[in-house]
């Protein structure tokens, strides 16, 4: 015969209080959208190793600062991002020091683009959402790494048109609300394939010598709407 339990037991236990689990697939987009949300520049060089023509590719997000190295080419989106970094940080000289380094084949980038394209364009049957339409635009009229005559740029030209194509894409979609309601799923999936390419390192953060052939950054407004 089984004991009687007590009929005060249990009393002094907590009540339960229902919690939400919010899926795994949520919490890693919304973690992909907070580390973009932190970047201020995208740094792209071309590298020097054998004939593969591989590019470095520097992300800089809002840390803490460091010495920057002389001879890069810089260049703001917003007017005054400039203004109020020398005057945050008291030397116009100075940057942040790279949260991720990784290195990248041309063709990776182009692959990119490719991948951002379709995923925009399958997402409708009909009519863009405001998210895909802005999207497409960066797509099909900005900077395209697998054009045609692309690839007889010098490296400079190319490094600078990379950064480019990189920023001005991620300055269209952060400036959407998330919960706006004006964005499909294409929003979180490109965000996402995004985030892949920037934070996936293959190069140890540490300080090394200038050899790039050419560099070249773009920075990323201080705020966006959200």
């Amino acid at each position: 015969m089984s004991p009687r339990l007590a009929e005060n037991w249990g009393a002094s236990l907590p009540p339960l209080a229902p919690k939400s689990v919010e899926p795994a697939n949520l919490m890693a987009s919304r973690t992909a959208l907070r580390e973009l949300k932190a970047i201020r520049t995208i740094q792209v060089s071309r590298c020097r190793k054998d004939k593969v023509r591989r590019y470095k590719v520097e992300v800089f997000s809002r840390s803490a600062l460091t010495r920057a190295s002389t001879g890069s080419w810089r260049r703001s989106l917003s007017p005054t991002r400039d203004e109020e970094l020398s005057s945050q940080r008291g030397d116009g000289d100075s940057q942040q020091r790279p949260s991720v380094r990784i290195e990248k084949e041309l063709w990776e980038f182009v692959d990119l683009r490719d991948s951002l394209f379709d995923t925009v364009r399958s997402a409708h049957s009909g009519t863009y959402c405001d998210f895909c339409a802005s999207a497409m635009e960066v797509l099909v009229l900005g900077v395209d790494p697998g054009g045609m005559f692309f690839r007889l740029l010098g490296d400079a030209r190319v490094a600078r048109k990379l950064a480019t194509f990189m920023t001005d894409f991620l300055d269209r979609s952060l400036l959407f609300p998330t919960e706006s309601g004006t964005c499909c799923s294409a929003y979180s999936l490109s965000l996402e394939a995004v985030h892949e390419f920037l934070f996936t390192p293959t190069l140890s953060v540490i300080d090394e010598p200038q050899s790039a052939l050419g560099q070249s950054s773009r920075s990323l407004p201080d705020t966006f709407n959200l």
